[in-house]
């Protein structure tokens, strides 16, 4: 067809998943790079409906866009935080920037030194190594779109779920956060 692109027929087209052990920083910077060898799928998707990688301690995340899908530039969540659920405590990552729009609900967001009180319409920039933590200060669920740059973070997220379902011990889910390159400074949530 003449103006249609070769991306254009694989919009939500399925990806086969890189099975991959992350052990190690090292391993994770490794399936970053697997990634980059595999085709962007260009997507059109309701965030609500996307695949749930993480419904732990009031957070549920919905994954619209995975490094598979993106050749491992980037991440994209829909993050919905329940009123009293556990804050994201200060932490940084050393290898990838974050991004985010809030979405609904009322948040106090920190990046950096600065703390503020935010609703929708708020964004917020965390480049790699910035400190950052957030929590839904409001009276219903708190909604924001998170994108990580370079990909990965939903691995952290998935494997968190599943260390948590399983009753993983605190010293297992500590060492699961640093292979993902979660750097928390204080207390490991989990």
């Amino acid at each position: 067809m003449p103006g249609v692109n070769e991306s254009d027929a694989r919009v939500n087209a399925a990806v086969e998943r890189v099975e991959f052990e992350v052990d190690s920083s090292d391993a994770y910077q490794e399936l970053r790079r697997l990634w980059t060898t595999m085709p962007r799928v260009p997507k059109l998707i309701d965030a609500t409906t996307a695949p749930v990688v993480l419904c732990q301690g009031g957070q549920t995340i919905h994954l619209a866009l995975s490094g598979e899908e993106s050749a491992g530039s980037m991440m994209v969540a829909y993050v919905e935080l329940e009123p009293g659920a556990r804050d994201v405590p200060d932490h940084h990552q050393p290898f990838e920037d974050e991004l985010w729009f809030a979405v609904q609900g009322e948040w106090e967001w920190k990046i950096g030194t600065e703390t503020r009180r935010v609703g929708p319409g708020a964004f917020a920039y965390a480049p790699r190594g910035t400190t950052h933590a957030f929590a839904n200060v409001g009276s219903s669920v708190a909604v924001m779109l998170t994108i990580n740059t370079p990909a990965g973070h939903e691995r952290g997220f998935e494997g968190l779920d599943r260390l948590v379902g399983e009753g993983a011990p605190a010293e297992a889910i500590q060492r699961h956060f640093a292979n993902h390159d979660f750097i928390f400074h204080g207390s490991t949530p989990g």
